[in-house]
């Protein structure tokens, strides 16, 4: 997401990967459907008790609720292994949900700058879709890739494929140099 609201990086890239993302806003939208489809357990009472108590430790336990939203049933275990190595910084977080995902709107669409979007429609937190139907990210210079059966943290499950993904592309943007 930050990649896209700052446009004057395509004049400094060789080349753009994106994954796990969004181009706007919308995924918070999406985000109630998808709590629905999947039928997700309530994180509300972890919600309130970070904003009433914003601290870095509240922020962590939000994401361990969090698991179901995050990782696929057979990646649970590696992904409270990432969980547990993660950082966890409250200010940043309540600068994302204030300040910066109400609003957020891509400024900047790569026009000539390869770009590979990865991303899959089983992530619950920022499926695909939100790409896959963004007609104006339809273009040669950007490879969409929706990998099945993954969660928000694709490489858990995928390394291989993302790793021979992100190869190909690093040739692809050599190739153009």
């Amino acid at each position: 997401m930050f990649a896209l609201s700052v446009s004057e990086l395509e004049k400094l890239l060789k080349g753009l990967v994106i994954i796990s993302s969004a181009p706007d806003s919308s995924w918070i939208a999406e985000s109630i459907n998808t709590i629905k489809k999947y039928n997700l357990p309530d994180v509300s009472k972890a919600i309130k008790k970070m904003n009433d108590e914003p601290t870095d430790n509240n922020l962590k336990l939000l994401f361990y609720e969090c698991i179901p939203y995050l990782f696929e049933p057979n990646q649970i275990a590696a992904g409270k292994v990432i969980l547990e190595q993660n950082q966890y910084n409250i200010m940043t977080r309540l600068w994302g949900h204030n300040i910066f995902h109400p609003q957020f709107k891509y400024q900047w669409i790569p026009d000539k700058l390869p770009t590979l979007i990865i991303g899959s429609s089983s992530d619950k937190t920022l499926p695909m879709l939100l790409f896959t139907r963004a007609k104006e990210f339809q273009k040669s210079n950007i490879k969409m890739v929706d990998l099945q059966d993954v969660g928000h943290y694709p490489w858990l499950a995928k390394f291989d494929e993302i790793s021979n993904l992100m190869l190909e592309f690093m040739v692809l943007v050599a190739n153009k140099s």
